[in-house]
């Protein structure tokens, strides 16, 4: 009993330990990106007052600009890490949340730097334009991303179901069948409810925007109205409707999958191309920049 109870101990030590530590390494890191923004901004002052203004062309803004350029390619890292994981798990490179995180604040840091490079005006060119553009549309999808990554998979995680995105289509089609089978062999009370409420919602997979502030999508109407009616059936007729609910309940928790698992694909498509693009024209201009 003691060993058992000195194991738990330690097990549950240990998950604290873990918890605090991803705590304090979050923490740390929010501390460490808030103390360069400040130094950046700071150092921008001391170069107004002292120095020269804000000018891309001078040493400050040449500076600024290589150090955006360097913040950019150590960004994109993480991107190389995820194409080779399992090597980055082999030669224990560290954890994917911990190079998230370094990637989201060597992110917002670029954009930092990339705005004083540009002496905090507007672009001239239709090069540096396009530069602005996409810092600014990649570090605000980075940040949008971060954030489905984190709610997305919670949010699904209270659902009792669980299925792949591909599959989707199909298991709505058996379920369909099933409850037509079902209802059919009901009484009227029962076919008609199934007919006017259920039915249509098992016309097939649907993607709904209120499934992204309610999982539930605004169904609770519906199941009081099958409680309602299952007071006043028999046995069997109760039976046969509290299948019926258990089919649509499926199918409605199919429906929020077929929501909210497209969302971290569409981010990527609308992250990853940008970020190339951006990293191809960073080179273009240093390039223009070293030969002008």
């Amino acid at each position: 009993m003691s060993r058992v109870a000195s194991g738990e101990s330690r097990s549950a030590s240990d998950s604290v330990s873990r918890s605090l530590g991803r705590r304090l390494t979050e923490g740390v890191l929010r501390w460490i990106l808030a103390a360069m923004l400040l130094a950046l901004g700071l150092l921008v002052i001391v170069q107004v007052t002292w120095f020269s203004e804000l000018d891309p062309g001078n040493a400050f803004g040449l500076g600024y600009g290589i150090a955006a350029a360097g913040l950019l390619a150590l960004a994109m890292a993480y991107g190389v890490r995820r194409r080779f994981m399992k090597t980055a798990t082999r030669w224990k490179l560290g954890k994917a949340k911990v190079w998230l995180r370094f990637h989201l604040a060597l992110g917002v840091l670029f954009l930092a730097l990339t705005l004083v490079h540009s002496g905090l005006r507007l672009p001239r060119g239709v090069l540096t334009w396009w530069l602005l553009i996409l810092s600014v549309w990649i570090v605000a999808t980075g940040l949008v991303g971060w954030f489905l990554q984190r709610w997305v998979p919670k949010a699904l995680s209270g659902l009792e179901t669980e299925v792949l995105y591909e599959r989707i289509p199909e298991l709505c089609q058996s379920l369909k069948e099933r409850a037509t089978l079902l209802a059919a062999g009901g009484e009227e009370p029962v076919r008609l409810l199934y007919e006017r409420l259920l039915e249509p919602e098992l016309a097939g997979p649907h993607r709904r925007f209120r499934y992204l502030v309610d999982v539930q999508g605004g169904h609770n109407l519906q199941w009081r109205e099958i409680a309602y009616l299952r007071d006043f059936l028999a046995a069997e007729e109760k039976k046969r409707l509290m299948e019926l609910e258990s089919i649509v309940r499926t199918k409605v928790e199919l429906d929020v999958h077929y929501t909210l698992q497209p969302l971290l694909r569409w981010w990527l498509v609308l992250h990853l191309p940008p970020s190339i693009a951006l990293a191809g024209l960073v080179a273009v201009h240093i390039a223009t920049v070293v030969y002008y």
